[in-house]
């Protein structure tokens, strides 16, 4: 350690060596024993920087050596650690929802709305714990156990149960590191579930009924946009959208296509008469696609009430009003049937509080898989143009026509040839 002043009643300069490297420091005084006393500081100074690189340099190359996903994990946890904020800077859950929500791929998510509604289900937790808007640092192991509890007795699916502790999680997890918590809390929550499914269709053998032919006439003539409006007001989606709505409802009667799969329709999966679909479940692994007839008619009636946009989706409209949201897509069918008189709910399942949903959207898909199975006499072709991985759950959306079985039954009485 040197003390040099370069000009004569200039400003004095410590130089120390250090770890192989050289170090000039203006100390900033002409007084030689302030520098002096100013020179020891800088020194210690220096010297805890150094053991500090040293150390960090030491944990870097420890880091090196350990396996790819090993050594991530621990780089998360120490960057977390060195970055801990203070209570008071700590965020609360409002918070954490209104930066979330502002982000912009949660704004292009169909599925925010649900999500609104699935935050509140947290929300009024925390409230009635007495921890209402609580802190980051004060969501514990201990208290997402408790609401998870608290969830597993509500009267709903496994599923949605899963989908709401995962948006909790994937909230926390966004911006965890930004605050530094190093561990999220809601990690293993979903493992707390029990294995016990709530579902509202239970005690009954199909979750959907078909449509009769009475039915699906009613529907056409209200839906065609040739015939003027009815007696009543259509639900606003389909009033704004009467063509596309029209039209759709007749591809899935032709081809048994899921809602969402019929709405994201676009005119390149259409090859002649087929349609070329990715299945939207499937037990298999690997690529597979699922090839479903394409009548020549349903084809003819996009052509004529659709009008195809630029990226190539045949319904813009109403696929601007599913991404908006689904839930009130779905609704507006429901709505239309209860006003024409079709029955769209039916007993409450033993046990539950809410009626069970028996027409609606996937109603036509039902229709589609009981038409087709009395017009072919294998089973298996419908399977493939179902998309289904087994033949029993095909045969789950099979409904047999009770009249015509009364009639045959009556064709195999014995004295009739007598």
């Amino acid at each position: 350690m040197q003390l040099i002043q370069r000009k004569e009643k200039g400003d004095w300069h410590l130089r120390v060596c250090l770890g192989g490297k050289d170090f000039k420091i203006n100390l900033k005084t002409t007084n030689k024993h302030e520098a002096s006393r100013l020179a020891v500081l800088e020194h210690e100074r220096l010297k805890q920087e150094s053991s500090l690189e040293d150390a960090f340099s030491s944990l870097l190359g420890q880091l090196e050596r350990l396996p790819s996903g090993e050594a991530k994990r621990k780089r998360k946890d120490y960057r977390a650690r060195l970055n801990v904020a203070r209570c008071d800077e700590m965020p609360r859950m409002s918070d954490l929802w209104a930066k979330w929500c502002a982000l912009k791929s949660t704004k292009r998510k169909a599925s925010h709305k649900d999500d609104i509604s699935r935050w509140k289900r947290w929300a009024e937790f925390l409230e009635s714990e007495g921890c209402k808007d609580a802190r980051l640092d004060q969501v514990d192991e201990e208290l997402v156990a408790s609401f998870v509890g608290k969830l597993d007795e509500r009267d709903i699916t496994r599923q949605s149960k899963r989908r709401i502790i995962s948006l909790v999680k994937n909230v926390i997890e966004r911006f965890k590191d930004v605050y530094g918590l190093g561990v999220n809390p809601f990690d293993n929550a979903a493992k707390h579930l029990s294995n016990d499914i709530t579902i509202s269709t239970d005690g009954l053998p199909d979750k959907r009924e078909p449509f009769s032919i009475e039915d699906i006439s009613r529907i056409l003539k209200t839906l065609d946009p040739a015939t003027v409006q009815g007696e009543f007001n259509l639900p606003r989606i389909i009033a704004e959208n009467r063509r596309e709505y029209y039209a759709i409802v007749l591809l899935m009667i032709g081809t048994g296509l899921r809602l969402k799969a019929a709405v994201f329709l676009q005119n390149k999966l259409i090859k002649d008469a087929v349609l070329e679909l990715a299945p939207f479940k499937t037990r298999y692994l690997g690529a597979k696609i699922v090839q479903v007839p394409f009548p020549a008619w349903v084809r003819d009636v996009i052509r004529q009430y659709c009008v195809e946009a630029d990226n190539g989706c045949l319904f813009p409209g109403l696929r601007a009003e599913y991404e908006k949201s689904r839930q009130e897509v779905a609704k507006s069918l429901n709505l239309l049937l209860k006003k024409l008189g079709i029955k769209t709910t039916g007993k409450p399942a033993e046990g539950q509080s809410r009626a069970v949903a028996i027409k609606g959207w996937h109603s036509f898909r039902h229709t589609y898989d009981s038409m087709m199975q009395q017009a072919v006499s294998n089973p298996i072709l419908v399977q493939k143009a179902m998309g289904h991985s087994s033949l029993s759950q095909t045969f789950d959306y099979t409904h047999v026509n009770m009249g015509e079985l009364a009639n045959a039954a009556e064709a195999l009485n014995p004295l009739a040839t007598k």
